[in-house]
């Protein structure tokens, strides 16, 4: 079943955006950042952009490819502010980026995949000279893992195969909703940061998940729903496992995190892309819905990094 998600920044914003050549050229000289931090030396020299930008360029009026320049700045945001992280050797991929090609701009064109919907939208892309392959990261193994992962509009199945095919080490750049499911269900990434247009970019202070998930019972009440775990089910699940009722979203925190440990030490012991995984539960207790986000984290998008095993 497909899920409805909440309006994304990019996609919400790009309703108002201009496609090349519908209202005016867009430029390698257009692409700048503009960031409150000028301490950061830019992590890609001019050339390499427009070497970039002039393979889009050649594009110009074709309806099927379009640039929003607030998401330009924030892929460069994300890639000024993280440039001693990121992958030195970046293999980037774009899940179902329809007519987008913001990122193909920011980052070498050759270094950039789409992972599109259909046979058919793969060949259209490839006769434009973006690369593209038809692969669903969440139901079939990629060739070649990626360790840049765009997912921000798809309608992501979020499983253990999605994870698993993004290179160990590797980034994942995705709506609210995706990291809100990964981060509370897989022990193998963490939140490095949040992007919003602007460009807005804040790192993470501290390695906290539940930052940006509801923190009230009064919150979970009006929050909860689909795959996030409403109100009375938490109740459920507290009362199977026979734990305290006085504080839900509190004590529910506390059965994720032992799910979560517990999925770590069997990920330890059978190596972590096993393909067969015994079900983990905690207290009597199957899988757990995650929490839902908090409203301020709600329109974000999320950076995730994730994990080394033995090393992050």
């Amino acid at each position: 079943m497909r899920r409805v998600r909440p309006e994304c920044p990019v996609h919400t914003a790009r309703n108002v955006c201009y496609t090349f050549g519908m209202f005016k050229q867009y430029s390698s000289d257009d692409i700048h950042l503009e960031t409150p931090h000028p301490e950061d030396e830019p992590v890609f020299a001019e050339k390499e952009l427009q070497t970039a930008a002039e393979k889009i360029r050649q594009l110009r009026g074709d309806p099927r490819v379009e640039v929003l320049h607030s998401n330009v700045k924030m892929w460069q945001a994300l890639k000024t502010r993280f440039k001693n992280d990121l992958p030195k050797n970046p293999k980037v991929m774009t899940l179902d980026a329809g007519r987008s090609v913001e990122v193909q701009l920011v980052f070498k064109n050759d270094e950039v995949t789409a992972l599109v919907e259909s046979p058919q939208r793969a060949t259209a892309l490839k006769a434009l000279g973006i690369n593209a392959v038809y692969k669903r990261p969440d139901t079939q193994w990629l060739d070649d893992k990626p360790n840049m992962l765009f997912a921000l509009d798809a309608d992501v199945n979020v499983t253990k195969k999605f994870v698993r095919n993004i290179e160990s080490g590797g980034w994942l750049i995705c709506s609210a909703e995706t990291a809100a499911i990964i981060l509370q269900d897989s022990y193998q990434v963490k939140c490095m940061g949040t992007l919003e247009p602007g460009p807005h970019l804040e790192k993470s202070k501290r390695e906290d998940r539940w930052e940006h998930m509801v923190k009230t019972d009064p919150e979970l009440k009006s929050a909860g729903g689909g795959e996030f775990v409403t109100y009375d089910e938490a109740v459920k699940a507290l009362e199977d496992a026979e734990r305290p009722k006085d504080n839900v979203c509190e004590e529910y925190k506390k059965l994720l995190d032992e799910q979560s440990d517990k999925r770590e030490a069997r990920a330890t012991e059978v190596g972590e892309d096993a393909e067969e995984e015994e079900r983990v539960q905690t207290g009597g207790v199957g899988k757990l819905k995650p929490l839902p986000l908090n409203d301020e984290s709600r329109n974000k998008i999320f950076i995730l990094k994730k994990r080394q095993l033995g090393i992050d």
